[in-house]
């Protein structure tokens, strides 16, 4: 009996260091790219970068797209994903990162649609996140605040607000989202023109008005 315990502890063994070999290679295959392409966006040694290049490195495009676009998981290209909605290309997320400046004890709210991987990286660079994502039909082992809604009306009780990402393009910043922050707060967002074309967009509350600024290129799903 004991023999026959030791023979299948062995196999077990090997069974399971041959699946982390393969999960390992698997890995190691994409890690080379997300380092290229993390380079790319943030370069090392520029200044005010160092913590958004390191929650940037640290989460797997590749966990939250299609596994058919896997390979090109780190190409600086949007993919689509289910339900007509778009992963937008790694710059515009680097472009929302590099100008919301997120510290740590800074609040952010979070409106759109397809929001798991653009939370999960602010989720390295502070707790307090609070999001609104219709999409989201299981909250569990999410370490942020969830309402499984889009509304532009925001999150009133838990406002004010540092930061406020519409993940998402709308034609207008919703006035309802202004009084949410604070004074010098910002809202990020990309805004439609014409005819459907796209740019990014970085609003700024001061205490008699807001400043509207471009920040970049934007090609994401329009909010609905």
């Amino acid at each position: 009996m004991n023999k026959f315990l030791l023979i299948f502890t062995i196999i077990s063994l090997l069974f399971s260091t041959s699946l982390y070999s393969q999960e390992s290679e698997a890995e190691d295959e994409l890690y080379p790219m997300r380092i290229a392409l993390t380079n790319l966006l943030f370069p090392q040694g520029e200044p005010g970068l160092n913590r958004i290049r390191q929650a940037f490195l640290s989460v797997k495009r590749e966990l939250f797209i299609d596994t058919n676009y896997r390979s090109v998981a780190y190409k600086n290209m949007p993919i689509p994903t289910k339900g007509g909605l778009i992963q937008p290309a790694p710059q515009m997320i680097a472009s929302i990162l590099i100008e919301s400046g997120i510290q740590p004890e800074d609040k952010i709210l979070i409106i759109g649609q397809n929001t798991r991987y653009i939370s999960s990286i602010i989720n390295e660079l502070t707790n307090n996140i609070y999001v609104l994502d219709p999409g989201i039909t299981n909250s569990s082992g999410l370490s942020y605040n969830v309402k499984k809604e889009l509304s532009y009306y925001g999150w009133v009780e838990e406002a004010p607000f540092h930061i406020i990402i519409l993940f998402g393009a709308v034609e207008e910043i919703p006035q309802s989202l202004i009084s949410q922050l604070i004074i010098n707060g910002k809202i990020i967002a990309p805004l439609t023109y014409g005819t459907g074309s796209q740019i990014l967009t970085s609003s700024i509350r001061y205490t008699n008005g807001f400043e509207v600024q471009t920040i970049g290129d934007s090609y994401i799903h329009r909010l609905k």
